[in-house]
This record gives structure tokens, C-alpha cells and sequence, in this order.
């Protein structure tokens, strides 16, 4: 194994460790009972708020989680990659948009940007499977 592939295994199963286990954490029924008990730690009443109600639709945040949880889970594994970046694409730009505008932390932000990075970064690099998706008017197989 190159140095470069062993860079890109490690970007790749990094990125997946950063949504396997906070996925994992957001589907467990009970460890989401406690987050909803304990104050959740924003720096912003707002982002306090926002972070309860995507709690207590219940749908949308399990949903969110799920998708995390796979795709993390995916990347580690090194199945699907460029179809896992394409769906982690709008959570990550969620989660920059979320902590810029809304919590304000920088140490939220600062993994924000980290997640854009290895996602941009990985985009990249796998960056001839997209090729297709970029065509103006493709023609149907």
C-alpha cells in the first residue's frame, strides 16, 4: 500500500468515524433521553431550540441520525464512497451552516471545517466518478 492510499484510507475512515459514532449515539433511545434532559450545550439559546425540536419530531432526527450511522459506517468500510459523499453533502453543509450561523462556537466551527475538508478533500480525490453527474444533457442508456 502506496502512502497516498494509505492517506486517502485514512481521510476516508476518519470522515466515517465523525458520523459512524455520533449516529450510533443519536439512535440509541436512551442516550436521547438524556441528551433532551440535560440542557444541550450551545452557546445560543436559539441553537438550544433548534436542536430540541429536531429531537422531539422524532421523524427527522432519527432519519438524520440513520443516515449518518450508514454512510459512517459505509465510508469505514470503503463501500459506496462517492454515492456516500454525494448523500453526507447537504448533512455536512447543515452542520458548517448550523454552526456558523446558529451556535456560534468556534470549536463547532472549527469541526465544521473539518468535516468540509475531509468531505471536499474526498470529493476530490474521487472526483472521476462524478464526471457523469456533470453532464449538460446526457443521453438515457
Amino acid at each position: 500500500m502506496t502512502l497516498f492510499q494509505k492517506f486517502v484510507l485514512g481521510t476516508r475512515v476518519l470522515l466515517g468515524l465523525l458520523f459512524f459514532v455520533p449516529g450510533i449515539i443519536g439512535l440509541v433511545p436512551e442516550i436521547v433521553t438524556q441528551i433532551h434532559r440535560v440542557p444541550f450545550p450551545t452557546s445560543n439559546p436559539q441553537a438550544t431550540r433548534f436542536i430540541e425540536a429536531l429531537i422531539q419530531s422524532r421523524y427527522l432526527f432519527t432519519t438524520v441520525m440513520a443516515v449518518q450511522t450508514v454512510c459512517g459506517l459505509l465510508l469505514i468500510l470503503g463501500f459506496f464512497v462517492p454515492l456516500v459523499l454525494l448523500v453526507l453533502a447537504p448533512v455536512v453543509v447543515n452542520i458548517v451552516l448550523y454552526q456558523v450561523f446558529l451556535d456560534q462556537n468556534w470549536i463547532g466551527i472549527v469541526l465544521g471545517a473539518l468535516l468540509a475538508i475531509l468531505e471536499g478533500g474526498l470529493a476530490y480525490l474521487y472526483r472521476d466518478a462524478f464526471l457523469a453527474l456533470l453532464h449538460i444533457r446526457p443521453d438515457p442508456s
